[in-house]
């Protein structure tokens, strides 16, 4: 999915090269058009950096305003966002520390998935929903 956001990004970049100069092939602008193009290349690749920041806070703080909900259910909640060598991001949300009562668990190579499988999990576990 990641690969092809950049994918897409590229294109956009070869579309407007072949809009300034005329070519996308080789990218040879003139002085002034390489200026305007670099200008328009670092605003567009910053607009997808700022969007790609907004969606990890998003799953993450979605996982933890859940755990801050749940916890009028369950006083003791554990909550964890890790990562380690082995398994990179883990996402856990249990009843209490060291209970084998799992309410949530999701793992990814990101915070952000990790949170988002924790929240599937969760979403399908209708024992710690429907209390």
């Amino acid at each position: 999915m990641e690969q092809s956001r950049f994918e897409n990004l590229l294109e956009q970049w070869k579309q407007k090269a072949t809009e300034i100069a005329g070519t996308s092939e080789g990218f040879t602008f003139h002085e002034s058009e390489m200026g305007e193009f670099l200008h328009w290349m670092f605003s567009q690749f910053q607009t997808f950096a700022e969007s790609e920041q907004s969606n990890q806070e998003s799953s993450v703080a979605e996982f933890i305003n859940k755990a801050v909900e749940l916890e009028n259910h369950y006083p003791f909640l554990y909550v964890e966002i890790a990562r380690s060598r082995i398994t990179d991001w883990m996402a856990w949300l249990k009843d209490k520390p060291g209970s084998k009562l799992l309410l949530a668990c999701g793992s990814g190579s990101t915070a952000d998935e990790a949170c988002r499988d924790a929240l599937g999990y969760l979403a399908e576990n209708t024992e710690a929903t429907n209390v």
